[in-house]
């Protein structure tokens, strides 16, 4: 099978041949047709197997022809998903007049606002949070809306996004088409499926067991925690590693690492811009979950000084406390040798 087998507008097919496509996946093949026929689907794939396209394709081909207003909403869990689709759907229609957007969380909400205000758009890549947001500030008008995906289904409800969703379909148009694709289904993502979908054809073509995607060799390495450092240094050293991400604990890395220069650190609080440069410009880049106090303080030295200044006097604050209840206590016990040496 072949995308010319599906019909598709013309410079939709050319977009997809300039995206570098030629043949359609397991998951593009099963479900476009079932998506162009107007029918609700269930998708479950694994990541990587073109669940991007099974969707876009069909929605940007519907799209072609219609006046610019907002016709389609992609939902995402996180706003790494939202650039990445908003990416991929510009490249498939890049010979076309269709207007893409995308909102996230993480990003100015203003600017947002002003440019959906000055751009009409056909599709728009949203996180449920900040797409309910610019609807309260009368910004987007969802009458016109004739499909909806909710993409990466379990990892919205798992990281508690299914409030948001639910809150969203009450104003949705009920006529829309829904299209849901996950890679598992569990009780929760079930119930929001029966909630949001209707007759939904279900295309299955994950595995029955769970393995990596195509090109990815998985390692485990039992070490003691002593030489974790230096095992890493050596695997970060070999000239085949030309790009590291590294996931960690909020711990400080130790001065080496710190002093790198090909080295860059982000987490989770920091914005979608200054990630993206991160992970464009160096060769490792340090993923640090959650805050690490000693990390950033750090690459500061004044900042860090002025926290270990206030750690030590919390810390000596701390004991005088528990020296005076430990005083309190033994005086309210009677007079015992040790309150007797107190009072001298």
């Amino acid at each position: 099978m072949t995308f010319a087998s599906f019909g598709l507008p013309v410079p939709i097919a050319k977009g997809i041949r300039a995206a570098g496509l030629t043949e359609p996946t397991a998951i593009q093949s099963k479900a476009i047709p079932v998506i162009m026929q107007g029918n609700d689907i269930i998708g479950v794939a694994e990541s990587g197997s073109g669940k991007t396209g099974a969707y876009l394709i069909p929605l940007l081909s519907r799209f072609l022809d219609r006046s610019i207003r907002l016709r389609g909403i992609i939902l995402v869990p996180t706003r790494e998903l939202a650039a990445y689709v908003e990416t991929r759907a510009r490249d498939y229609a890049r010979f076309t007049d269709l207007k893409i957007g995308v909102v996230y969380t993480g990003s100015p909400l203003a600017a947002q606002e002003r440019q959906l205000r000055d751009e009409p758009i056909h599709l728009l890549v949203a996180t449920p949070g900040r797409l309910l947001e610019l609807h309260a500030r009368g910004v987007l008008n969802f009458a016109d809306v004739e499909i909806l995906v909710i993409e990466e289904g379990d990892r919205t409800v798992g990281l508690g996004l299914a409030p948001d969703v639910r809150k969203l379909l009450k104003l949705l148009p009920e006529t829309r088409q829904t299209l849901l694709f996950t890679l598992t289904m569990p009780p929760e993502l079930n119930r929001l499926a029966k909630e949001a979908l209707v007759e939904p054809v279900r295309v299955d073509v994950a595995p029955i067991a769970a393995r990596p995607a195509a090109g990815i060799t998985q390692a485990i390495y039992p070490v003691p925690r002593e030489l974790k450092f230096d095992l890493l240094d050596d695997l970060l050293s070999r000239t085949e590693v030309r790009s590291t991400i590294l996931f960690t604990r909020p711990a400080p890395p130790r001065s080496g690492w710190r002093a790198s220069s090909s080295a860059t650190a982000t987490r989770s609080r920091c914005s979608t811009s200054i990630r993206t440069r991160a992970s464009a410009s160096a060769r490792w880049t340090i993923c640090v979950a959650g805050v690490c106090r000693s990390w950033w303080r750090a690459r500061r030295p004044r900042a860090a000084s002025t926290w270990r200044a206030r750690r030590t006097w919390s810390t000596s604050t701390s004991r005088r406390r528990r020296r005076t209840t430990s005083t309190v206590s033994a005086a309210a016990a009677g007079p015992t040798r040790w309150a007797t040496r107190s009072r001298s």
